[in-house]
Formats: C-alpha cells, structure tokens, sequence
C-alpha cells in the first residue's frame, strides 16, 4: 500500500493515461465505467465504483472538499494524508488499494466486482495488515523495555561501583 500511495504522490501511478504518456500503445478509457481519461484522479475520486464504495464505507465526506480545491489525484492524496486521521488514512488508503486491485482483475480476468468485495477486499486487507503491525509494535515495545531495564542496571551498576570505589564513605556519588 505504501507504494500505491509514493505512485499517486509523485504522479507515476500506472493509469492507462499514463501508459499512453510513456509511448505504451493501449485505450484511454476507464476499464470499469468506459470514461474516456483513465487517469488517477478518475480511478480514485472520479470513477462510479470509486465513488460508491467510498460512499459505502463512509468515508466519502472526507475527500469530497478536496474535489473542489484540487484536480489532482497527488494533491488530493498528499493532503488526505496530512489532515485526517492515521485510522481514517488506514481506511482510505486500503480502499485505494482494493479499488485498483478490482480494476486490474476486471481488466486481465474480465471479473466485475460489487462494491461488497471491493470493501470486504479492503477490509480484510487492513486487518491481517493490523494484526502483523500489531505483532511488530508489540516487539519493539518488548525491544525497548529491555534497553530500558538494561540502561537502568548499567546506572545502577555504575553508582554502586562508584561508591564502593569511594570507600562508601561520602554517601552521595557526584
């Protein structure tokens, strides 16, 4: 996911009207809803299908006032990230990502996705995508209690050699 977001972001997603700006040979129109301009900005805010499952999962009131600030799929992208919220951003992103998987496999399968799988897709996606996050946070945290335990004995371990250095006499190590 993390590389669909840097494509739209630095405009380089792989679109159809990109593919024909790269001198590849293949239709400009949207393989879902026939539009004739295929580009970031129609797969991911224009499109029906993106639309209707943004809408689905309740998310749509968040990128629609960008729509009319931007016209860019970048911008829009670039500024989602920035203003909403981390889960907010999971959520988005995750569809961005089922909604270019639903149109690749209409595209090389000839399959068409309801919207249903298209959220079901992303849904499960940000789970599992949670849950290995999870595991690893978990072992960072673990990671970090052991440096910490660790730094305290080596002070702990420092004062006393100090004072038993000292001759214990002074009480109070400087």
């Amino acid at each position: 996911m993390t590389n669909l977001l840097q494509r739209v972001c630095v405009d380089c997603f792989p679109t159809r009207v990109r593919l024909i700006s790269r001198g590849v040979k293949c239709p400009s129109a949207c393989v879902t809803c026939d539009d004739p301009h295929e580009d970031s900005y129609h797969l991911f805010f224009h499109c029906k299908i993106a639309i209707d499952v943004l809408n689905a999962v309740n998310v749509w009131h968040l990128i629609a006032p960008y729509l009319n600030q931007f016209d860019n799929a970048s911008y829009i992208t670039f500024n989602l990230l920035q203003k909403l919220y981390a889960s907010q951003v999971e959520n988005v992103v995750t569809i961005m990502w089922s909604i270019w998987k639903s149109l690749n496999l209409k595209l090389w399968q000839q399959v068409s996705e309801s919207t249903v799988t298209i959220m079901e897709r992303a849904k499960h996606l940000l789970k599992g995508w949670k849950k290995a996050n999870r595991n690893r946070v978990l072992q960072v945290r673990f990671t970090y209690l052991r440096i910490q335990v660790l730094k305290s004995m080596m002070v702990r371990l420092r004062t006393t050699s100090t004072v038993m250095l000292d001759g214990g006499n002074q009480g109070v190590v400087g």
